[in-house]
C-alpha cells in the first residue's frame, strides 16, 4: 500500500474529508472475496504466469535488492519509502506514514516492455473507524538506470469502493529510487 498510500491518503482526504485511510495490516472478512477477484485479473495481466515472469527477469534488468524510493506528485515530493524487490516477484514497501495507518504493504512485480519494470500494488482502504471500505491499486512503471544503483518511474493511484466502483479521480506522480547497499 503502500508506497503510494500516502499519495492515496492524501487524495482521500481531499476528496471525501479526512475520515478515510488505506492500510496493510487490517482485513474483514466482509466482502474481502469482491475485492480479490476485482483484482486477479489486473494482477495476472501485470504479472502473468510465473513462469514468464521468471524468464523476463532472468533477461532484464536487475531491480532485485532495498531501495530508498522518493514519491511526488506535482513536482512536491509527499514521502519517502523504503521498496523491496525480491526475485520471484514480490515487492515488498514501508513508507515513512505512521504504522496505525499500515505502512507496510505488499505488490508483484514483472519486467515489462523496453526495460521497464511494472509494479502492481493493491491496499486496503479504512474509514476513520477502522471499517473496510475499499481498495486503492498502486501501479508503477519504472526504468531502471544502466548501472543499477538507480530508478526513476511513475505511478498511478486509483481508488475503488468495497463494489469495485472507482470513488476518486485517478492520481499520477514520479518516483526516484536509490538503491541500498550492505
Amino acid at each position: 500500500m503502500k508506497m503510494i498510500t500516502y499519495a492515496g491518503l492524501a487524495i482521500l482526504g481531499a476528496v471525501f474529508s479526512s475520515t478515510a485511510f488505506a492500510g496493510c495490516g487490517k482485513t474483514t472478512s466482509t466482502n474481502a472475496s469482491v475485492m480479490l477477484r476485482q483484482d486477479k485479473a489486473l494482477a495476472q495481466q501485470v504479472f502473468g504466469e510465473a513462469s514468464e515472469a521468471h524468464a523476463s527477469r532472468a533477461q532484464g534488468g536487475n531491480i532485485v535488492g532495498m531501495w530508498l524510493n522518493k514519491v511526488s506528485i506535482g513536482g512536491q515530493e509527499i514521502y519517502q519509502a523504503f521498496e523491496s524487490f525480491t526475485s520471484d516477484g514480490l515487492e515488498i514497501l514501508n513508507d515513512n506514514g505512521s504504522p496505525l495507518e499500515g505502512n507496510v504493504c505488499l505488490g508483484v512485480w514483472a519486467n515489462g516492455p523496453a526495460g521497464t519494470i511494472t509494479v502492481y500494488h493493491p491496499s486496503w482502504s479504512y474509514d476513520s473507524n477502522g471499517n473496510l471500505v475499499g481498495t486503492v491499486v498502486i501501479t508503477e512503471k519504472i526504468t531502471l538506470d544502466p548501472g543499477g544503483s538507480t530508478f526513476k518511474g511513475t505511478f498511478t493511484i486509483d481508488v475503488y469502493d468495497l463494489a469495485g466502483f472507482s470513488i476518486a479521480p485517478q492520481t499520477q506522480g514520479t518516483l526516484s529510487a536509490k538503491r541500498i547497499t550492505a
